[in-house]
């Protein structure tokens, strides 16, 4: 996580209250809040490779997080072991706390500690707080809608996929994060309106399939168009999903956004196929976020 032991951070006279996260499938970022000698308090987010987002910490959120860490440095009573509850793929939360020497002559104050995340205890607890507390300190995190992904850890996770405007770019993320919740036994003109609404197309977005250009909606004729080609797609491919990797907010009104999609035959017999995309997408005033272009490479299994 590019983050320094918490050993050399005391020694350096920072103040620190840390949590890392293995659960969910990896790729957590470790959540910090820090005193740094002659700096007010601070959260640093930090997920690999350099990447770390930081931001000031008001006085409140400060004096929560040094609440959850002084519990954490009171020993722990040893008790009677309870009956073991079975936890199936499970994951672990890791807490650091470390409270550097006041006067440079006693030694610092350092506990590191872990604990499945199947259990309810106090290491877990300031995890989550410590999550909880840092998501609404980023906007852009915190503009992420509750349905694209979930709070805390993997709210902030998330965030590192925008660049430029990126309150734009959470905007766009929360619409293309939207499941295929396609309307199967109903009539065309409601399957029209489904695909429109969850996947951001209308008459006019230009796409291009494969190499393949898909003729726009003639003006006024709903039929064909972008939103035609991709329920036929659909019902080739049920699994057919589109996944947002990285989004960059050009401005406040258009996002480009590369991701990847997949598709599983409709007999599921042959192998999953996926395949590189491109959108732009652009928000006239007072109106919803639509595609206006969405390039889709050719598919092929992943080798």
């Amino acid at each position: 996580m590019d983050v320094k032991p918490l050993q050399a951070e005391t020694a350096d006279g920072v103040e620190v209250y840390r949590a890392f996260y293995l659960e969910g499938g990896g790729g957590l970022p470790a959540v910090a809040f820090v005193r740094r000698p002659g700096h007010s308090p601070s959260v640093e987010v930090s997920s690999g490779a350099n990447r770390k987002m930081t931001a000031d910490v008001p006085q409140e959120v400060w004096r929560q997080i040094q609440q959850a860490g002084d519990e954490l440095l009171v020993p722990v009573e040893v008790r009677t072991p309870a009956p073991i509850d079975v936890c199936m793929d499970g994951g672990a939360i890791f807490a650091e706390i470390g409270l550097p020497s006041p006067d440079n002559r006693s030694r610092a104050r350092i506990k590191q500690l872990s604990s499945s995340n199947c259990e309810s205890n106090a290491i877990v607890s300031f995890a989550r707080l410590a999550a909880k507390l840092a998501e609404p300190l980023f906007p852009a995190c915190a503009a992420i809608s509750r349905d694209a992904a979930p709070d805390g850890v993997f709210r902030l996770s998330n965030c590192f996929r925008f660049s430029g405007d990126e309150m734009a770019a959470a905007e766009v993320f929360s619409r293309a994060r939207q499941d295929l919740r396609i309307l199967k036994d109903d009539s065309i003109t409601r399957k029209r309106l489904e695909w429109r609404r969850v996947t951001g197309v209308d008459p006019w977005t230009r796409l291009q399939w494969a190499g393949r250009d898909i003729p726009r909606n003639r003006v006024g004729h709903d039929e064909g168009g972008a939103t035609d080609f991709l329920i036929a797609r659909e019902g080739e491919c049920p699994g057919l999903s589109f996944q947002p990797g990285k989004l960059h907010g050009v401005s406040s009104t258009v996002v480009e956004v590369d991701g990847f999609a997949s598709c599983r035959p409709a007999d599921r017999q042959g192998q999953s196929v996926y395949a590189t995309y491109r959108q732009v997408w652009r928000r006239a005033p007072h109106s919803d976020w639509r595609v206006m272009e969405w390039v889709v490479g050719p598919f092929a299994p992943v080798t």
